[in-house]
């Protein structure tokens, strides 16, 4: 902290310009309609066959004096 500190007290550094970035994901599971017949001997070669996942990403950016960009979904 004592760094950014010493860094936020240079007057070329405004207060609008410092931004707090934050990233959140999350793991959407689609399960498929698709059914498998297999023997039992060959069950353990198609457990979770069935799941898409997906993952969704969200970036946001807010400044220091309160001031924010619009989320970036990835």
């Amino acid at each position: 902290f004592k760094v950014i500190e010493r860094l936020l007290q240079d007057l070329a550094v405004l207060v609008e310009n410092v931004y707090n970035i934050d990233k959140t994901s999350v793991i959407l599971l689609i399960l498929s309609l698709a059914k498998v017949l297999v023997g039992k001997s060959n069950m353990r070669s198609y457990r979770g066959a069935r799941v898409k996942r997906k993952i969704v990403t969200a970036i946001k950016c807010i400044s220091a004096n309160s001031r924010y960009l619009n989320p970036l979904i990835i």
